[in-house]
């Protein structure tokens, strides 16, 4: 079995939230033998409307990555 892009966006989007949500618990799922997970949490940086921004933090078996290395993943 591959890993394909939408799993790893449906992670993804399971875990976002908007400046005006709760956060929401780190979203993981074990796709082949891996397991890919998904934080999302306030940063401190302000934006335009003046509201923290919610920044996503990836990992790959424990391993924080990038979020191009998170997606290099898929095929």
């Amino acid at each position: 079995m591959s890993i394909n892009y939408k799993e790893l966006r449906d992670i993804d989007n399971a875990a976002a939230f908007s400046p005006f949500q709760e956060p929401k618990p780190a979203v993981s799922a074990a796709i082949d033998g891996r397991v890919f997970t998904v934080q999302y949490h306030l940063v401190n940086r302000k934006c335009f409307d003046n509201l923290a921004t919610p920044t996503a933090k990836y990992k790959i078996d424990g391993k924080r990555v990038s979020r191009t290395v998170f997606y290099a993943n898929a095929e």
